[in-house]
């Protein structure tokens, strides 16, 4: 099974790009900084380190998702959009709702949450299926 490297790099960036928006004050960085109980000073401290940790995780994701898709022999951008829809919902969303349930966390940023891994998934997909 063969899985291309550029395109889990430039998928993982897509991830990074689309976090960028996501978490910003012109979509959901504000709703989202009032319910996590954060200022943008507070977020600005140890930034560095997060963004490198999440670039590794989007790495890790990237990757992953490439070799469900490879398994799975899915081609094209219709089927890869199905297979990371499944693969989000079972994966993602479901494993993280009770922690959201038990923690009593807003259900509102659970959705921002899930919806970004949700939008993050669907355009990995559609980068790693082009570039397969």
């Amino acid at each position: 099974m063969s899985v291309n490297i550029l395109a889990v790099i430039v998928a993982a960036v897509v991830n990074m790009i689309l976090g960028a928006l996501w978490y910003s004050p012109v979509l959901f960085g504000k709703q989202w900084m009032r319910m996590i109980g954060k200022s943008e000073k507070e977020l600005k401290t140890g930034a560095s380190k997060a963004y490198g940790v999440t670039f590794i995780t989007a790495l890790i994701l990237a990757y992953i998702l490439a070799v469900f898709l490879n398994l799975l022999d899915v081609h094209g951008i219709a089927g890869g959009l199905k297979t990371a829809f499944w693969a989000w919902l079972g994966f993602s969303a479901c494993t993280t709702i009770s922690d959201y349930l038990f923690a009593g966390r807003p259900l509102n940023l659970f959705a921002i949450n899930v919806g970004y891994y949700l939008v993050a998934m669907l355009l990995m997909s559609v980068v790693l299926t082009t570039w397969r």
